[in-house]
């Protein structure tokens, strides 16, 4: 089984979905833009096809800081990896 990614975020690749079952939707793992992305990327997509995980704190790309329980809801709206 393999997963796809949109390439840095933005295209995600209806395509890709006949090869594979979820795309990584963006390369951005803070909790705060994963709901912004996940969110608009649900519009057309379902929630089935979008991978997301819980994170690491602090962010690795933002530093901030977010709650175990912050990154668990985030993880959920989506295929929710560890």
């Amino acid at each position: 089984r393999i997963e796809t990614c949109s390439g840095g975020g933005g295209r995600f690749d209806p395509g890709m979905l006949y090869f594979s079952p979820q795309i990584w939707a963006s390369d951005n793992t803070d909790v705060f833009s994963r709901l912004a992305i996940q969110t608009g990327t649900s519009l057309v997509y379902p929630l089935s096809c979008i991978g997301s995980h819980i994170t690491e704190v602090p962010n690795h790309q933002t530093h901030r800081l977010a709650s175990l329980k912050a990154r668990f809801l985030v993880a959920l709206f989506g295929t929710f990896g560890l």
